[in-house]
């Protein structure tokens, strides 16, 4: 495992490759040039999370070994469809209003009805606890900070994620909505059992 003071670098400031294993539970987490892949318990997740960029999930879904992340950016891409945006815009970890996603929000915040178009940015990444990452992203303009966190159970291969949101103004922030994150959903599925109530 690698020490606490390399646990803690940043992965959004270098273009250098970390790479830990803890063999004694299986996990596995690679950084490299802003690009995340978390694999424990036979489940890989891939998230960009370039610097001053949005962060979004390359890949979420059983290990694939040998998997390479730009592969699997471009399998992620949509092809071009009449009348729809002619740039790509990937879902984001909140999939803020300020984005420009024709999908539902995960994160609906604002002051008094103004800046509520968030764009959160990434500012810091870096290693949790097992196999987990820490995302922190920032809204300079609106003044709001997110905290993402991802973490893999090495035993079960289950994802557990969480967003925590920031005040970093001076008024007070409404927040009407949060989910824990905006996950891609691969297309196959034909059943969603969810435990929210």
């Amino acid at each position: 495992a690698l020490s606490q003071a390399v646990a803690e670098v940043s992965a959004v400031e270098g273009s250098h490759e970390i790479q830990d294993l803890d063999l004694a539970t299986g996990c596995g987490l690679t950084i490299a040039e802003g690009v995340i892949s978390l694999r424990a318990g036979g489940t890989l997740v891939i998230v960009e999370a370039r610097g001053q960029e949005r962060p979004s999930i390359l890949y979420c879904g059983p290990d694939i070994t040998g998997a390479d992340p730009t592969q699997l950016k471009a399998l992620s891409v949509w092809q071009y469809v009449h009348g729809n945006a002619s740039q790509d815009r990937p879902i984001t970890l909140s999939n803020e209003l300020g984005t420009g996603t024709l999908a539902p929000p995960g994160l609906v915040a604002s002051r008094d009805g103004e800046d509520w178009a968030l764009d959160l940015r990434v500012e810091d990444a870096r290693r949790s606890e097992g196999a987990g990452i820490k995302i922190r992203c920032v809204d300079q303009t609106a003044q709001v900070a997110t905290t993402y966190t991802l973490k893999i159970n090495p035993k079960t291969g289950v994802l557990t994620c969480s967003t925590d949101v920031e005040n970093l103004g001076k008024g007070m922030l409404t927040l009407d909505w949060c989910a824990s994150m905006s996950l891609p959903l691969d297309p196959r599925l034909s059943e969603i059992i969810a435990f929210s109530g």
